[in-house]
């Protein structure tokens, strides 16, 4: 009865000190999310003259379905996760200004994890923190088919203290693609994905591999019942101001050689047979 009555008291002890360290960080969320209520949502720069270099936008792309492929519109429909991961000197304490040609260590004072009681991390809904959305670096698919350019749902972003900030949307896109079926049905087919700035050039931003991954990610992909994917290499292009992935895909031959190919080889056969029946032969009279 006596150990029961310690395990019993230790248990209460441990529930009510991590029940506290639970309610002062759920209290430093709310206070840093007021005080950072200011202006978070604009473009991470300093002012007009200051302009900020960002030179370190990483960007990767995760194929989760290939969903059509259009042969007559030339049109390929692909469901997609973007990965988007930069820098925001609005949480951070230190970021690079382009001043004249020259790098200049600025330090700001927004985000000290020790103010907000050991706080390093945290998801917010995107509207209240920059993301590059059409209005802004505006991240885009050049080679879109249907003019919709924006994600399909708008995703919490994960900020931490050090001024990261990682956006995982997704997205279902019209890609036009050159569609050569001289070989059909065993063709191979080069789409492509073709990322970049609608607004800023070369000089003002400059794209990096999420992850040092060169290619589109496959590991949440769902086969396709028509195509095979070959390959999803990748490329920076323009002086690293776009990406482009290339989309390789072969169609599945198995059906079209079943329904197609093989009934049509066994018709043409035996009309060939026809001619060799002598003419008094009564199977050729029928």
């Amino acid at each position: 009865m006596k150990n029961t009555f310690v395990w019993l008291s230790i248990l209460e002890i441990f529930l009510n000190l991590n029940l506290q360290k639970f309610n002062v960080v759920g209290a430093d969320v709310g206070t840093f999310v007021e005080d950072s209520s200011g202006g978070l949502a604009s473009f991470p720069t300093n002012d007009d003259e200051e302009r900020l270099v960002i030179d370190m936008f990483k960007f990767g792309v995760a194929m989760i379905l290939l969903i059509n492929v259009d042969e007559k519109n030339q049109i390929m429909q692909t469901n997609v996760w973007l990965t988007l991961k930069w820098n925001d000197c609005q949480f951070s304490w230190v970021f690079l200004l382009l001043i004249k040609k020259n790098l200049i260590a600025f330090t700001i004072k927004d985000w000290n994890p020790a103010d907000y009681g050991g706080l390093e991390s945290m998801r917010v809904p995107q509207e209240r923190v920059w993301v590059p959305d059409v209005s802004h670096l505006s991240i885009v698919l050049y080679n879109n088919a249907d003019g919709n350019y924006e994600v399909s749902y708008h995703s919490n972003v994960v900020v931490d203290y050090q001024g990261n900030v990682i956006w995982v949307p997704p997205a279902i896109y019209k890609s036009s693609c050159r569609i050569d079926v001289e070989y059909f049905p065993f063709d191979e087919q080069v789409c492509r994905l073709i990322f970049g700035s609608w607004t800023y050039n070369s000089n003002e931003v400059k794209l990096r591999w999420y992850n040092n991954k060169r290619s589109v990610e496959l590991e949440d992909y769902s086969p396709s019942g028509i195509w095979d994917v070959i390959d999803v290499p990748g490329e920076l292009i323009q002086d690293k101001s776009k990406i482009e992935f290339q989309i390789v895909i072969r169609r599945k031959t198995l059906f079209y050689t079943v329904i197609l190919i093989i009934p049509t080889v066994l018709m043409a056969f035996l009309s060939m047979m026809v001619f060799y029946l002598p003419a008094e032969c009564s199977e050729k009279s029928h």
